[in-house]
C-alpha cells in the first residue's frame, strides 16, 4: 500500500490521500487523524509520501504494520508502531526531524544505505524492545544535529556520514553501540 498525502482538512482532523494498491487507485480516501487505536493498518508494508508537508507532524501517526515502513516528507515525520516491530525501510525528512516510536523493537528492514535521514533531529523510542537489532540502524543526520534514543534493550546506531552528536542515548537493560566514520560528540 502506498499513501500520498494531498491535503489536511481545515480543522486538522482529516488527511486526504491517494491510496494505491495493486494498480488500483482510490482518490477520495480520508483518514481520521485523531482516532484511538491505529491510523494505518497493513498486513505487509506501507509507504507514505507527502510532497508538501509533514507526516504525523502534530500528533504521531499510529501504525499497525506487519512489514516494512517507508516515509518521505519535507516536514517532520512522527510515526508510532503500536503492536509490531517497526521495520524501517527508508524514513526521510528532507527539511525537518524524524521521530519514531514502537512498543516493541525499531529494526533495520532495509539491507543497504541509511534507514533514517533527517535534517534537524532523530528521536527513537522502543518502550519494551531494542533499537537496531542484528546489524544496527543506519542513520544520516545533518551536521551539528542531535540523536536521542531510548530503549529497554540494546541500542545499535550507525551514522553513515560525519560525526555522531548525542542528545541522550539510554538503554535501561541492554548495551549501547554507536558506529560513525567521524567523532562521537556530546551535543548538550
Amino acid at each position: 500500500i502506498n499513501v500520498s498525502a494531498s491535503q489536511l482538512s481545515a480543522d486538522g482532523r482529516f488527511l486526504s490521500f491517494t491510496l494505491t494498491r495493486s494498480g488500483f487507485t482510490d482518490e477520495t480516501t480520508r483518514v481520521n487523524a485523531n482516532t484511538s487505536g491505529y491510523d494505518i493498518k497493513a498486513l505487509q508494508s506501507v509507504g507514505i509520501i507527502s510532497d508538501s508537508m509533514g507526516i504525523g507532524a502534530a500528533d504521531a501517526l499510529d501504525l499497525d504494520v506487519d512489514g516494512l515502513v517507508t516515509a518521505t516528507a519535507p516536514g517532520a515525520i512522527w510515526l508510532n508502531e503500536i503492536s509490531n516491530d517497526l521495520q524501517v525501510g527508508v524514513i526521510n525528512s528532507t527539511g525537518s526531524s524524524v521521530t519514531l516510536s514502537a512498543d516493541r523493537n525499531i529494526i533495520d528492514g532495509n539491507s543497504s544505505g541509511a534507514d533514517i535521514r533527517a535534517a534537524t533531529a532523530i528521536v527513537l523510542t522502543a518502550t519494551n524492545g531494542l533499537i537496531g537489532a542484528a546489524d544496527g540502524l543506519e542513520i544520516d543526520l545533518a551536521d551539528n544535529r542531535k540523536v536521542t534514543a531510548t530503549a529497554k534493550g540494546d541500542i545499535w546506531l550507525a551514522e553513515q556520514t560525519g560525526e555522531f552528536r548525542t542528545d541522550t542515548i539510554t538503554s535501561s537493560t541492554g548495551g549501547v553501540r554507536i558506529d560513525t566514520p567521524g567523532a562521537i560528540i556530546d551535543g548538550n
